[in-house]
């Protein structure tokens, strides 16, 4: 993470909060309340506030997250309804929102647009749990909410 401006050397202030967009075929991630650094002397660029923050918002698709089907089974692995333990079925794209206090203290919000399993019981969407770390779906989500957060802001 920079502390001075890449430009003039001058020392970075907080600039105003961000929000980032991007999208691929399967998904679209909205990022807002981003915070950054910027420079006092008004040269242009947006500076990561910190260096984890992309680990932070990454953390935000965890298993405990009300969004995040609950995952059963080692081998074969069930996806189910964290409200009635119902097996879940594949649904249509669906808008999830996630909310995290970050490293400033501000709330940064994630809302991400995607392939959904739905609980045809109780009507409930849920992304699906991530059954391995090489899992697709969450390392093309994870390519996704990469790009929304180093489109435009300056991390080195």
């Amino acid at each position: 993470m920079l502390k001075k401006c890449k430009k003039c050397g001058e020392a970075l202030i907080d600039g105003p909060n961000q929000k980032r967009s991007a999208e691929s075929d399967r998904f679209k991630v909205d990022i807002s309340d981003i915070p950054v650094k910027v420079c006092p002397k008004g040269c242009s660029g947006f500076y990561w506030y910190w260096p984890d923050l992309g680990v932070e918002v990454l953390d935000m698709l965890n298993a405990r997250s009300d969004n995040i089907a609950r995952r059963k089974g080692f081998l074969r692995v069930r996806q189910l309804c964290k409200s009635c333990g119902q097996d879940l079925e594949e649904g249509s794209s669906h808008t999830f929102r996630f909310q995290e206090r970050c490293h400033k203290g501000t709330i940064i919000e994630m809302a991400v647009s995607g392939p959904s399993l739905v609980c045809k019981r109780c009507n409930l969407y849920y992304l699906p749990a991530q059954t391995a770390t090489w899992d697709a779906y969450y390392s093309e989500l994870a390519d996704v909410i990469g790009e929304a957060l180093t489109r435009d802001l300056i991390a080195r």
